[in-house]
């Protein structure tokens, strides 16, 4: 077997295997005696350090994601819909989805990183090296920000962090459903996206209510009630 194809099988081990059983649960030499490699050192070699395989299973499907999302992004600016915040989650989720769409059954993508995500602190180097793979994210991440003008920068931010979230065990949902599964359809995928897209735009366009959580029947100045309304 050639280094290149080497690398892609423990790739795609180390995908299917920590989107499974999640990171802790996975050795590395697991991923090499998967790929039926002999050398358990097989994955340090190629990678160095579990996050380094990590970041490179990113990278790996960011490249395909990333052209997609660029494309959809692309048509928003010819289109002057690059600050309308449904279209903008839609440059969010679309690319993942049709990702997933096109890999067939056998995708683990979406659980990977629902998996790693959780999982994994990286060093302030890592860290910039996954917000480089994700460049096409950032750049809808800006223009949902400049779009939620009517939010703090800050609660705008966090926002969009969890909807990020909410993306990701979203379609890790739909593929372990998928995995179970032998007649689910493009259509499964469809209402997934379609849901997603709906309930993010009503999260990240809600007013944003100032002062600490109140409790449940709590009426606040009179003008609204809280839970139960």
């Amino acid at each position: 077997m050639s280094v290149h194809n080497v690398r892609i099988a423990l790739l795609d081990a180390a995908e299917r295997l920590y989107a499974e059983h999640g990171l802790d649960g996975v050795a590395m030499r697991d991923i090499a005696q998967a790929t039926n490699q002999k050398n358990t050192s097989v994955v340090q070699y190629y990678f160095g350090t579990r996050n380094g395989l990590v970041l490179e299973v990113f990278r790996r499907r960011m490249q395909q994601i990333s052209k997609i999302r660029l494309e959809h992004f692309s048509e928003l600016k010819d289109l002057g819909l690059d600050r309308d915040t449904r279209c903008l989650v839609k440059a969010l989720i679309m690319p993942v989805a049709e990702f997933i769409k096109e890999s067939g059954s056998n995708t683990y993508y979406a659980r990977f990183i629902e998996q790693s995500l959780s999982s994994l602190s990286f060093s302030e180097k890592e860290a910039g090296d996954l917000f480089d793979i994700a460049e096409s994210a950032k750049e809808v991440h800006m223009h949902l920000l400049a779009a939620l003008d009517h939010l703090p920068s800050r609660i705008a931010s966090e926002r969009i962090r969890l909807a990020q979230s909410l993306v990701v065990s979203g379609l890790a949902s739909y593929e372990r459903k998928r995995s179970l599964s032998s007649v689910t359809s493009t259509a499964d995928l469809e209402e997934t996206v379609s849901n997603l897209v709906d309930m993010i735009h009503g999260a990240l366009t809600a007013p944003h209510t100032d002062g600490p959580p109140t409790r449940m029947g709590d009426v606040d100045d009179g003008s609204r009630v809280v839970a139960g309304a």
